[in-house]
């Protein structure tokens, strides 16, 4: 909050590259709470989208090292066998 000329302003700063704005008008208000609102849901949604990939990564290299363990077996019974 400012005072300017004798009147008491304020500002909305936004966390996008935009800057600041000044606002005097409840939409503009309402404008910015709804787009910060959206901005922390699609944060939270990208989260959770990571989340799955890297369990989804985690379960294939899981499912690699026990094809690896398998072969390695099956190899060694097949030169054991010969």
């Amino acid at each position: 909050m400012t005072l300017s000329g004798g009147t008491l302003s304020s500002g909305i700063t936004s966390g996008s590259s935009h800057g600041t704005r000044s606002s005097g008008s409840e939409g503009d208000i309402q404008l910015q709470v709804q787009m910060d609102l959206k901005r922390k849901r699609r944060k939270e949604s990208n989260r959770e989208s990571a989340k799955r990939s890297r369990l989804r990564k985690q379960q294939h290299l899981d499912d690699l090292t026990s094809q690896v363990c398998l072969n390695s077996f099956f190899s060694l019974s097949i030169y054991i066998y010969i």
